[in-house]
């Protein structure tokens, strides 16, 4: 890693984090899980999440998430299919590796460290596997870091988290806009909704 700063300390992302910590089994599988999978999971955002019998799931959707988990994709990493969990109560694929901070303050830097340009880079340099190249999930965990003092993650996560927070809660109402829109505009397109006096409208926003 070359210098780090004078008080940190050569590390992995496992001295900060658990990978996988918890999946779904026969016994404790719930009756529904609401699921993300690499395909709609991009640069941090996840685009949908689709409601599941558990007995209709894929046989993929296992992973238990938890909020400020970090998830990474393992298959084709280059796509970058990675993301900030910002609530309880979803499941992943197992194609990806759950990063869980094993302190709240842990948790921005642990994102923001594994979803780094160059790591990603790294990923999807050393993946293999032929038409699905791939990484295994301790590749993640074990990849080297420069770890400061509790304080000092405590102090960077502070000031960090807040954004993090911001865009997940950005990305969430622009979800709900975007069903109401969908849900809209065909009524308005074949006049079942109209809308009353809109030149009036016009003249208001304008005004």
């Amino acid at each position: 890693m070359g210098w780090i700063p004078k008080g940190w300390k050569a590390g992995f992302f496992s001295d900060i984090a658990n990978i996988n910590p918890e999946s779904w089994t026969k016994k404790s599988s719930p009756e529904t899980v609401l699921y993300i999978d690499l395909a709609n999971t991009k640069n941090g955002r996840i685009n949908l999440v689709v409601p599941y019998d558990y007995s209709d799931a894929p046989s993929r959707a296992r992973r238990i998430l938890k909020k400020d988990d970090t998830i990474i994709g393992l298959v084709r990493p280059g796509n970058r299919s990675f993301a900030y969990i910002q609530e309880d109560d979803l499941t992943g694929s197992t194609g990806f590796a759950v990063m869980r901070p094993a302190k709240q303050e842990y948790r921005s830097f642990l994102y923001l460290g594994l979803t780094q340009d160059d790591v990603i880079d790294y990923f999807a340099h050393i993946a293999d596997g032929g038409a699905y190249p791939a990484i295994r999930p301790e590749v993640v965990a074990n990849l080297e870091c420069a770890i400061s003092s509790n304080e000092a993650l405590k102090l960077f996560d502070s000031l960090v988290n807040p954004h993090l927070e911001k865009i997940g809660q950005n990305e969430r109402l622009g979800s709900e806009l975007s069903k109401l829109r969908d849900s809209l505009l065909p009524k308005l397109l074949s006049g079942e909704l109209r809308i009353p006096d809109p030149e009036n409208l016009i003249d208001e926003a304008n005004a």
